[in-house]
């Protein structure tokens, strides 16, 4: 989602120094502060779709100023993602989307129709962290230390 919203920042900036854009404009930019604040809600940021959904019109100053402020909001957030959480548990991040599918580790799914792109709050890492056994393969069988095995 950061990228996506950099990439309208970039596009919307290019107009900041136009004398007198058009009303189309206006809605164009209106529209994008609409398509981020339902970014937003997927995201589970319901404070901002909720003061930002039903936008009609915007110059693109406001709207970089509002697509910013969702950025800033975002960074200051502790999310992460499976592979980040996999380093910090120390486990494959296969094992994280496990834990994810099953309902052990909540997260976010930020995907609109496409494969699941998760999002996990560092907290929920850190809770599974501290009440989890210890990671790693266990064996499956005892060992009697008494016993050698010659192969």
């Amino acid at each position: 989602m950061r990228a996506w919203l950099r990439k309208q920042i970039n596009e919307l900036s290019a107009f900041l120094g136009h004398p007198e854009p058009d009303e189309p404009l206006f809605e164009g930019c209106a529209a994008i502060v609409r398509e981020a604040a339902d970014r937003a809600a997927k995201a589970g940021m319901l404070d901002f779709y909720e003061q930002h959904k039903r936008v009609r019109t915007c110059t693109p100053r406001d709207a970089v100023a509002v697509l910013n402020s969702m950025l800033a909001s975002l960074s200051n957030e502790e999310y992460l993602t499976p592979p980040e959480a996999a380093r910090l548990l120390g486990v494959n991040p296969d094992k994280v989307r496990n834990w994810i599918r099953s309902g052990r580790l909540p997260a976010i799914d930020t995907a609109k129709k496409t494969r699941p792109r998760w999002k996990i709050a560092r907290t929920d890492v850190e809770n599974l962290r501290q009440t989890a056994t210890p990671l790693g393969r266990r064996s499956t069988h005892s060992r009697d230390p008494s016993v050698t095995k010659y192969f």
